[in-house]
């Protein structure tokens, strides 16, 4: 899809993956000497908006760790607030680590997307989503 085509709701999707998702994720990679692959799923009502976007940080001879990622919005806010819960498969850490929340907001300025993270957890051993990050 190219960025032309694209809806403004996409366009921000796409930007907290870049500036968010695919940072603490190369790093975990590199820290565990994992293979991190994530598929990511923008949530509204428990369903999500978007087909799956995958990421693929690959290292080389590495192991190949799976996760998967969903991000909600608060449509009510100015600047547009977000947030996001990445699990990985149970297992895939010998530490127990289990993913990470992030929350953060994204402004326009100047017609460029500003992507600023307010927060972030690891988890451990938590293999459940919380709240609305539930599809059930």
């Amino acid at each position: 899809m190219s960025i032309t085509n694209m809806s403004h709701v996409e366009k921000i999707f796409l930007e907290i993956i870049e500036k968010s998702i695919k940072p603490i994720s190369t790093k975990i990679g590199q820290e565990a000497k994992k293979s991190i692959s994530l598929t990511v799923f923008l949530l509204s009502k428990k369903q999500s908006l978007f087909d799956a976007y995958s990421i693929n940080e690959q290292i080389e001879n590495y192991e190949e760790v799976k996760g998967e990622v969903r991000i909600i919005f608060n449509k009510f806010s100015v600047p547009l607030r977000f947030e996001l819960e990445a699990i990985f498969e149970p297992s895939s850490f010998e530490s127990g680590f289990s993913g990470f929340s992030i929350r953060g907001n994204v402004k326009n300025e100047d017609d460029a997307l500003i992507v600023t993270l307010t927060g972030r957890s690891n988890r451990y051993n938590v293999w459940n989503w919380y709240g609305n990050f539930s599809r059930e």
